[in-house]
């Protein structure tokens, strides 16, 4: 036997729990209320994206899981910089990441959107390796930063973010940064056991049971 939860609208428009695993007691709040928002909502919220890094695919055209995921519940508006900073006006909310190099006219509309009372989820990264000029900044200079950068619109919002990065000598990952290198710990990059993590945590206790929260 199992259990599951369906709820319906008085126009006919359903949508399903299929089951309720025992084991996942911590995201039932989480599920139901991701059940009545799918039924109250007319439309998925619109979410404009501006990102420096390729969230949404590679050169192979993977992409990745933040974006998947983004787009399983959301209407994505997706595209050149420019092209979705035209579309602003019509966004629910704008995920902003990575903004390095931002052009004057996508800084003039991301702040105007701002200004309208706009919601932005702001994404920064003081050491992002993914950045796409990462290596050929590294081979011009190794101590070069890589940190996001977009000062005019931080400048005008009061965010002044600390370039700072967490090194964690215990925890390092080793990594083998190029073929003919045998691997190297990265300090930056960190393999943290279960005790360094909130297991009362809902996110948490879900990680613990995909065993991403384990380093071995």
């Amino acid at each position: 036997l199992y259990l599951g939860i369906e709820a319906r609208t008085t126009d006919g428009r359903s949508s399903v729990i299929a089951r309720l695993a025992p084991d996942e007691d911590a995201l039932l709040e989480f599920r139901l209320a991701r059940l009545l928002e799918e039924l109250l909502r007319d439309r998925p919220p619109r979410v404009a994206l501006i990102s420096g890094i390729a969230l949404d695919g590679d050169a192979r055209g993977q992409g990745t899981e933040i974006f998947r995921r983004l787009r399983e519940r959301f209407e994505l508006l997706t595209g050149t910089a420019e092209a979705v900073a035209a579309e602003l006006e019509g966004a629910d909310a704008l995920v902003l990441a990575h903004p390095l190099g931002l052009s004057e006219q996508v800084s003039w509309a991301v702040d105007q959107y701002a200004l309208a009372g706009g919601r932005i989820l702001l994404l920064i990264d003081p050491l992002a390796e993914r950045d796409p000029g990462a290596d050929a900044l590294a081979f011009a200079n190794p101590f070069a930063s890589r940190a996001s950068r977009a000062p005019a619109l931080l400048r005008a919002w009061g965010i002044a973010p600390v370039d700072a990065v967490l090194l964690d000598a215990d925890h390092a990952m080793p990594v083998q940064l190029t073929p003919q290198r045998p691997p190297v710990r990265h300090l930056a990059m960190l393999a943290l056991p279960r005790d360094a993590f909130a297991t009362d945590d809902p996110v948490m206790a879900r990680m613990e049971q995909v065993n991403l929260s384990t380093a071995g």
